[in-house]
């Protein structure tokens, strides 16, 4: 696209305090596993999520799926059955047709990431795509001598997987050019996602940087690079690496929220646009590649 310039963003997914009324789980290994929101509507069932399958043989299969990890680690949890899977980056979490690639979908910030910039899918896919940064609220666990799971710890906001968009498809006008693998992605199959700002981003196969990683992927705990809440301080309270300076534009975010000692994340909003500098682009490329070595 003429004009296109490479964005990064924050993008908040996942349970939180309002909806599924608690935090995903850092698991023993540091396998981060991020709980899609509930939503009565949805066509997908927690019960139909399936843990990775190096999660089952860690927990020693008293779990398959993520309904009954949610109930172990939430006993209290009331907020349905049902969900939506979205980003859906977790390759095992259900059956897939071939070529599937990780999808996220977006209708209700589609047009504030439009007025941010982000790449919209007209024309020739360019050299390099938007780079997504899942985060979320997440606390570590342990098992007691039973076995069974219980957070510990204090509520974090962390970053828990990536995507480098590889297309961009509005679903009102360019339904027709779903790949079969996204068919089932709920920003597709759903009823009442018949908006016009409806959209799902494609991952790319590889990085555009290093053909050797997926466009997309999930992550396991490391504090230096994936945590972005400041230890002993709320969890809404990040630490960000020297590279954002007070003038780094963020969507949601002013120069005031730059403070001494900390960076004051807003409580609005699911997609931080950042108009990243060398050294954010460098920062965000040095995360995804320590992220997935070995």
């Amino acid at each position: 696209m003429q004009g296109w310039v490479l964005k990064i963003i924050l993008s908040r997914k996942g349970f939180d305090s309002s909806s599924g009324n608690g935090p995903s789980p850092i698991l023993p290994d540091g396998t981060l596993l991020s709980f899609p929101i509930p939503q009565g509507r949805a066509l997908n069932k927690f019960s139909d999520i399936k843990l990775p399958k190096h999660v089952i043989k860690l927990l020693k299969r008293r779990h398959e799926n993520y309904y009954t990890l949610i109930k172990e680690l939430l006993p209290k949890y009331n907020s349905g059955k049902n969900c939506h899977l979205d980003p859906d980056i977790y390759s095992e979490a259900l059956q897939r047709k071939a070529g599937w690639r990780g999808v996220f979908g977006q209708s209700t910030a589609q047009t504030h990431l439009e007025n941010q910039g982000v790449w919209q899918g007209e024309g020739k896919t360019p050299d390099a795509g938007d780079i997504f940064l899942f985060f979320g609220y997440f606390r570590k666990t342990k098992a007691d001598k039973d076995g069974k799971l219980h957070f510990i710890g204090p509520g974090l906001h962390v970053i828990y997987g990536y995507m480098e968009a590889g297309a961009v498809i509005n679903l009102k006008t360019q339904r027709d050019k779903v790949p079969a693998f996204a068919s089932e992605h709920p920003h597709v199959k759903e009823s009442d996602n018949n908006r016009a700002d409806n959209t799902i981003y494609i991952a790319r196969k590889k990085l555009s940087w290093n053909k050797n990683v997926k466009g997309w992927g999930y992550f396991k705990y490391n504090e230096k690079l994936h945590l972005l809440t400041k230890p002993s301080l709320s969890r809404s309270k990040w630490q960000l690496p020297d590279c954002f300076n007070r003038n780094t534009p963020i969507s949601y975010h002013t120069k005031d929220s730059k403070k001494k000692g900390y960076f004051q994340s807003s409580n609005r909003g699911q997609e931080f646009v950042i108009q990243p500098n060398d050294g954010i682009k460098s920062w965000a490329k040095k995360l995804i590649k320590e992220s997935v070595k070995g």
